[in-house]
């Protein structure tokens, strides 16, 4: 709304920013961010079906490349117990997104109980 104001109502500047910008940058996050909580729906009912046998463990990874952010890196092949959270700032309900484009991603792990 602000883009609107300045243009004193011309919108076209505006619908460009979204439409080529800002909708695509949402659909993506938002698109992975689902998927994120789709597997660790998985995780869980296999953690607490299997709870005697196994435990799910959840690792960090990056893209592993020159574009990952220090606060990314830092988490890089953190492992941690699957219904635990990773208590980093670029945590959003127990999955990594430090940022918009984050390319982070959580691997679940089955490892048979000691």
């Amino acid at each position: 709304t602000a883009m609107l104001q300045e243009n004193d109502g011309d919108d076209s500047q505006a619908r460009r920013y979204l439409t080529q910008t800002r909708t695509p940058l949402l659909a993506d996050n938002e698109t992975h961010l689902s998927e994120r909580h789709g597997q660790a729906i998985a995780a869980n009912a296999i953690a607490s079906h299997y709870a005697n046998v196994a435990q799910v463990v959840k690792t960090w990874e990056t893209a592993g490349d020159d574009n990952v952010c220090e606060d990314c890196a830092a988490m890089e092949g953190t492992t941690i117990p699957a219904s635990a959270s990773f208590g980093a700032n670029c945590e959003y309900d127990g999955q990594p997104s430090c940022h918009p484009n984050c390319r982070c991603q959580v691997v679940y792990t089955v490892q048979p109980v000691a």
